[in-house]
């Protein structure tokens, strides 16, 4: 795309470099002639392999960053937006690999900063009807369906009643916290104080922080003893961790028919989750 002059000035474009993408949005970093360098996020039907999502997108980038920026959560500057694209800070390629105790507190932070209602940061919902979990297991019945139409031999009924039941062990909760919604390691970058810093703060939201914990467990792995957090409640842990597996089997699956490039990257994650949903129910 075409960047208006006078946005970036006194700085001139040289040089893009696109740069490997979610499935939500394109990605490149722009060369400046004098050196400057930032990153541009592009988010179009081309490049939305994981559906449109009316969520997410410049509006909701800066309102986000200034809401974590107010918490004293690091998050990349956004130094221009527009209706499809933004510009912001570059932090590199570096991904975080300092004390995870400082991006605990964050997170904590984060965590922390409770609301009644659950849903995106900039809106809200008022009441919590209906609840996280219920969401969560709508779409955990449709990740079931999907596996069942697109994994060749993949017998559902199984996963369907440890989900049903680990469910109904869900007891009611009236608040909710601040999550990222996705926070790999691939979303913490160091910034150049070495503070982590979040990147892909879209989703951010107000749910369950379980279900941030239950992603944490399985893509921090080993090193997610430092990002541990007290009070959690065990019954919404396993119910979101047996979920977000299989989200995370299927997601991938209807990614790989949309299109996407990284095919093979797709069908691995794909792969992995389904399997770890199986040792869990097997391990029951």
């Amino acid at each position: 795309m075409d960047i208006p002059p006078d946005v970036l000035a006194p700085h001139r474009v040289g040089r893009v470099e696109p740069l490997r993408g979610g499935a939500k949005k394109a990605v490149s970093r722009l060369h400046c002639d004098d050196g400057f360098t930032c990153i541009l996020y592009e988010w179009t039907p081309e490049a939305a392999y994981a559906g449109v999502d009316a969520a997410d997108g410049p509006a909701a980038l800066a309102h986000n960053h200034g809401y974590l920026r107010d918490l004293g959560v690091r998050t990349p500057e956004v130094l221009h937006r527009d209706a499809s694209w933004a510009l912001v800070e570059d932090l590199g390629d570096r991904l975080y690999m300092g004390d995870l105790a400082r991006l605990g507190t964050a997170l904590a932070r984060m965590h922390g900063h409770r609301r009644v209602g659950w849903g995106p940061l900039a809106e809200p919902r008022r009441t919590v009807d209906p609840p996280c979990e219920r969401v969560v297991l709508q779409q955990t019945r449709r990740d079931l369906v999907d596996l069942g139409r697109m994994v060749a031999g993949f017998v559902p009924a199984p996963l369907t009643d440890r989900v049903l039941d680990l469910f109904d062990r869900v007891s009611p909760r009236s608040d909710h916290g601040l999550i990222h919604g996705e926070l790999g390691p691939e979303h913490v970058r160091a910034d150049p104080d070495g503070q982590p810093c979040l990147i892909d703060i879209e989703g951010a939201k107000f749910f369950d922080v379980e279900y941030e914990h239950s992603f944490l467990t399985f893509r921090w792995k080993d090193r997610y003893p430092a990002l541990r957090a007290e009070g959690l409640d065990a019954q919404r842990l396993r119910f979101y961790r047996l979920s977000l597996h299989l989200h995370y089997a299927a997601g991938p699956l209807r990614i790989i028919a949309r299109g996407y490039p990284d095919a093979a990257g797709m069908r691995a994650i794909a792969d992995a989750n389904l399997a770890a949903a199986q040792a869990l129910v097997e391990g029951t």
